[in-house]
């Protein structure tokens, strides 16, 4: 200083933004299930790319999810049908987010798994030659399907039962889809369930024989069963007719 006249020039410290990579979470949900989901925490930052200075509370508000067909993230009223989808969203809750980062979003998987049906047939039991009406229940349909809608088409005996033969038929009675006899469940057979069938056991029992039944001597239609029946009344009042 004693043998310089000394200026100092202030110098230019510019801050710039940081780079914040957001990567969001891949989501899950069921077929049919219309629980909202937690979006807001389902990220993770990228590498070297997160939050800095101090800065937390980072939150991520979800706009859109390909596996929600009607509704909204908050309210859904119907999933997508069974695949793999993605969702999206902005990010809030760190002061001037904006202003300090560069801000990227990359988009998560939102996948729809099937949901779980299950059939329950019922047992018959029938006599030879009385055809059956098979019945059952179905449990877990959801998201607005109807048994028609997918492709049931009722419930029926296999084909290698012949109902006018006596005996029990184990697990033989199954449901109909898309016109197949199907005994058992499994994955794929309806595109947005997993499968899952209890058959129906069918007892044919032996016909009934009045002849059989009606043994007044040592066979049927003997002397003592005619004496017996001439002793009865029978009249048919509204054919007109009296025996």
């Amino acid at each position: 200083n004693t043998n310089y006249d000394v200026t100092v020039n202030a110098g230019k410290s510019d801050v710039t933004k940081a780079n914040l990579v957001v990567n969001l979470k891949d989501i899950n949900r069921i077929y049919g299930n219309l629980e909202a989901k937690d979006y807001s925490n389902a990220f993770t930052f990228g590498n070297n790319a997160g939050l800095v200075n101090g800065d937390n509370g980072l939150v991520i508000n979800a706009d859109k999810d390909g596996a929600i067909t009607e509704g909204s993230v908050s309210d859904v009223k119907k999933t997508n049908n069974v695949g793999s989808y993605e969702w999206n969203g902005t990010a809030s809750g760190v002061d001037n987010l904006n202003q300090n980062y560069t801000v990227q979003i990359n988009k998560g998987k939102s996948d729809v798994t099937p949901a779980k049906l299950t059939f329950v047939v019922d047992d018959k039991t029938i006599t030879q030659g009385v055809p059956a009406e098979y019945t059952g229940k179905a449990n877990g349909l959801t998201n607005g399907d109807t048994l028609a809608g997918i492709g049931v088409g009722g419930y029926e005996l296999d084909s290698s039962v012949n109902p006018l033969i006596v005996g029990v038929y184990e697990d033989k009675i199954g449901v109909l889809i898309n016109g197949s006899l199907h005994l058992t469940g499994g994955d794929g057979l309806l595109k947005n369930y997993k499968l899952e069938i209890d058959p129906g056991t069918l007892t044919v029992l032996a016909s009934f024989n009045p002849a059989d039944d009606y043994w007044f001597g040592t066979a049927p239609w003997d002397k003592e069963r005619n004496l017996r029946e001439r002793k009865a009344e029978f009249h048919y009042v509204a054919g007109g007719m009296s025996l």
